[in-house]
């Protein structure tokens, strides 16, 4: 059975709004919400992800961390989040993997605790 997410993206200026939402229906949902403590170094999550097969894409930390994909010393992709600020993908966009993913390894040097959040949608 397909799951649906939809991605929503939105901008103001003043009185103009533009905004667009795109719905995508995927056969696998891969979810993560973890709480990271402050000075953690490579906290390992198991989470798969197909590049292949990915249809949209969605991680968000409320603080900065750094996210390694496989290998936390030789990592195939990281990705340095700022706070509140997403990394988003869906279908017809760069994808932000070069490679599957059956982990990621996670430090927060923030001096706070962290949540990280990923939804990623697959077409198996």
């Amino acid at each position: 059975m397909a799951t649906n997410i939809t991605l929503t993206q939105g901008c103001t200026d003043g009185s103009d709004t533009f905004s667009n939402s795109t719905t995508h229906a995927c056969s696998t949902v891969v979810k993560l919400n973890e709480t990271i403590a402050t000075g953690v170094t490579d906290q390992e999550h198991v989470i798969g992800i197909d590049i292949s097969a990915l249809q949209v894409f969605y991680m968000v930390s409320d603080y900065a961390v750094t996210v390694q994909t496989n290998d936390g010393t030789t990592p195939d992709d990281t990705f340095t989040l700022v706070a509140d600020q997403p990394v988003v993908f869906e279908t017809g966009g760069t994808n932000p993997f070069s490679a599957d993913v059956t982990k990621i390894y996670v430090t927060n040097a923030s001096g706070s605790t962290a949540t990280l959040k990923i939804i990623a949608g697959q077409n198996q």
